[in-house]
């Protein structure tokens, strides 16, 4: 018996919309042949085009398996090979079923398949689809086994949805979890932001770039001035900024340091506020952090250079919590060579050495000297996003010929000039400022930003020249300011609606991922007190609710009327017992129906109940059932005049 033409373009809903979903991960050519099986399937079940032969079906199965060759090997993605091989076979199985076992199957396959997009999506909109699909896979399944009205089948279906939401909401609560709910690792997702290495024109580049790189709440005054550091250059070659040996040294073994000595340093200060960093997927382990936070999670770990990396590289959407002392000042710290921090080529940038003796030659200290490196800088430099210094004694053309730079400019410049008068140094790479949206911070590629922090009786004292050059860079959002240095480079909204709808999406997207996706067992702890029994009475509350409604749809069930044809039925088979024919008891009405076959109402009551038949337990389209209702009552009045 095939299925309604409702049942199955319920599933080639759900079907099609699974393959959109998958987006880049659907090979074109599977596909074509996917979708193109369905709607030919649904064009033949409307009586449009005639059934496909064997033959037809095996040649289609054929050129769909060719296609999936060819798009797993050139280029080789063996895991989307098996993903595209399921969309073939469901497609396959469109085309070749024959009774209701199969539609079952297919019913099958399809919720497996309806499975597969949440691996690769994670945003709000994706609550749409995980509303739709679940409503129209059960309505597949109904609309096999329940040739009724669309009308009945919503109503049946708010009976079976409906009990389980509540169970389900209590489940979500206190159901134990460690991370996303359903995420896999996107192992193609491509670095973005701060990296392991530092030159100014790459820094310059960020700030083409509008993607997230995190979103910051904070438990209480959000802090004015934000350097979220991420991570230390303490090694210059003449041309790149890197990370010591032995931090590289230190990030090798980040994985044991998780399992067996995480060594996050914890400090004292009644001053602290808490905060969490809902991190966006980037490929990279880096955790952009204010200076003097300490954490509790073991998968988090401090380095040297006050910098907090993951034990793995982050592929999903993580939320990190982070205690800022924002009232501690540089501590002592004399772990370290300073010989190395010392380091620069020979031959390089000769006017801005003879510039730092000029500068240091009558001062005594360290401290001295720095205030008047630090200080130059505020002699009529400009701030520009679309610097064009050479790189040959880059330090030179900018001091002494440009004189208009970027953050990073400006950060070597003073880096390379301490270095000269014998002060260590090292240039810190992060992110400044960012843009507030109700209680959080959401901080952005063009958001990133390089100071400098010089050794100082034995203390790591931050110095940013950007701030002297263009103090409005410091209090402002680069969004907002870019104009103001030159540079004709803004991802504003066209209108205050655009802008408008933008923080809306913002909004919403940000706390789906906060209050849903990553909802985990610190939150949970968090909402819950710690207190088991506080868990239990919501589990039970849940559990009775669901109980309740179904209990109640159970006593509904039986004040039910019944349906037209049975009202019928009854009326008919007591007008039938008056002219002396009773239905036994445990005799169906088609036993029945023999046994007065051969009397003087065998006649019309054979045309009752072939009738009633066919309206109750066949699969009767919808334009023939009124005609059948119709003659149910034609007939029993026909049976009354006997």
């Amino acid at each position: 018996m095939l299925i309604s033409p409702k049942a199955l373009t319920l599933m080639g809903i759900v079907y099609i919309t699974s393959c959109l979903m998958l987006g880049s991960h659907l090979f074109i050519g599977v596909g074509a042949v996917a979708i193109g099986s369905i709607i030919f399937k649904i064009l033949i079940a409307k009586n449009i085009f005639q059934p496909l032969t064997r033959l037809d079906i095996r040649i289609i199965t054929l050129i769909g398996i060719g296609f999936l060759t060819f798009h797993s090997i050139y280029p080789l993605k063996v895991a989307d090979g098996f993903i595209n091989l399921l969309l073939l076979g469901c497609a396959l199985k469109f085309l070749e079923y024959t009774s209701r076992r199969d539609s079952y199957v297919l019913l099958s396959a399809l919720f497996f398949l309806s499975i597969v997009p949440l691996i690769f999506h994670y945003k709000f909109y994706i609550v749409l689809y995980l509303i739709v699909i679940p409503f129209l896979t059960i309505w597949s399944f109904l609309a096999v086994t329940h040739h009724d009205s669309i009308k009945h089948d919503l109503k049946l279906l708010s009976l079976l949805i409906l009990p389980a939401l509540p169970l389900a909401l209590v489940l979500f609560l206190i159901f134990p979890r460690t991370g996303s709910l359903w995420i896999l690792p996107n192992k193609t997702q491509t670095s973005v932001g701060i990296s392991e290495e530092m030159s100014a024109p790459g820094m310059v580049n960020l700030t083409l770039s509008d993607k997230v790189v995190g979103r910051y709440v904070f438990e209480g005054p959000i802090p004015q001035t934000r350097y979220f550091r991420t991570v230390v250059y303490d090694y210059y070659n003449g041309k790149i900024w890197r990370q010591s040996n032995r931090t590289l040294q230190e990030l090798r073994y980040l994985g044991h340091r998780k399992l067996f000595n995480p060594n996050n340093p914890q400090y004292d200060s009644a001053n602290q506020i808490n905060y969490s960093i809902l991190l966006e997927p980037a490929g990279n382990n880096f955790v952009p952090t204010l200076k003097y936070s300490s954490t509790d999670e073991r998968n988090v770990l401090h380095i040297t250079g006050d910098v907090y990396r993951t034990s793995v590289p982050s592929n999903n959407r993580e939320i990190y919590h982070f205690t800022y002392y924002p009232d501690l000042r540089p501590q002592r710290s004399d772990d370290f060579n300073p010989r190395g921090l010392l380091y620069l080529p020979r031959n390089q940038n000769p006017k801005t050495f003879e510039l730092v003796k000029s500068l240091t030659q009558n001062l005594n200290t360290d401290a001295e000297k720095v205030d008047a490196i630090y200080t130059y800088f505020s002699n009529n430099f400009k701030y520009t996003l679309s610097p064009k210094i050479p790189e040959v004694n880059q330090i030179d053309e900018l001091l002494f010929n440009y004189r208009a730079g970027f953050c990073a400019h400006y950060s070597e410049a003073m880096a390379i000039m301490l270095r000269m008068a014998g002060i260590p140094s090292r240039i810190i790479g992060g992110y400044l400022g960012g843009s507030t949206i109700d209680n959080y911070v959401i901080v952005h590629d063009y958001d990133a930003h390089a100071w400098v922090e010089a050794y100082i009786n034995k203390r790591w004292i931050a110095y940013d020249p950007t701030s002297l050059v263009a103090p409005g860079r410091i209090t402002e959002s680069i969004l907002n300011s870019a104009q103001i240095y030159g540079a004709n480079r803004t991802f504003m909204p066209s209108n205050k609606l655009a802008q408008l709808l933008s923080d809306i999406k913002e909004y919403i997207d940000f706390r789906w991922s906060f209050w849903v996706l990553n909802f985990n067992v610190q939150d949970q702890n968090s909402l819950f007190k710690n207190s088991i029994i506080t868990m239990g009475i919501i589990f039970i509350a849940g559990l009775l609710i669901t109980t309740t409604i179904m209990v109640l749809n159970i006593l509904r069930r039986r004040r039910t009327p019944l349906a037209p044809e049975q009202i019928l039925l009854k009326k008919a088979l007591k007008v039938i017992a008056e002219r002396g024919f009773i239905l036994k008891e445990h005799e169906n009405i088609i036993t029945f129906n023999e046994r007065l076959k051969d009397t003087r109402i065998g006649e019309l009551t054979g045309k009752f109940f072939d009738a009633y038949i066919a309206l109750r337990y066949k699969n009767t389209p919808l334009k023939e059932r009124s005609k059948y209702y119709q003659e149910l009552k034609t007939t029993l009045a026909l049976i009354k005049k006997q």
